[in-house]
């Protein structure tokens, strides 16, 4: 059983190659599989990523389900994953539980 001390999340990782999506522009995408707590997004040196921390984790998993098909996205995705991990834990590691990737 998930509590509420437990955030569910999409990591996505772009190309640097590629224009990045926006955070406006990712929740907007990823709203249609539920509701958006935040919308964390990292460009630094050579990487290039987001993490769309979800609500529930039903939604979470839609989206995971659903994200290949989500063409918005476009080239710049070259990977995602769904992670979780404790809300109140130092550092936020994330733990990996599934990924896909091109």
């Amino acid at each position: 059983m998930w509590s509420s001390t437990v955030r569910e999340n999409l990591v996505l990782h772009f190309s640097r190659q590629c224009i990045s999506p926006t955070k406006c522009d990712l929740i907007n995408i990823f709203s249609q599989y539920g509701h958006v707590n935040e919308v964390k997004a990292d460009v630094a040196n050579s990487a290039s990523s987001a993490q769309v921390i979800f609500k529930r984790r039903m939604d979470v998993e839609a989206t995971f389900a659903g994200a290949e098909k989500i063409g918005a996205l476009g080239p710049a995705l070259v990977s995602f994953r769904l992670t979780d991990f404790p809300a109140s834990a130092s550092g936020n590691k994330a733990s990996h539980v599934a990924s896909k990737s091109e």
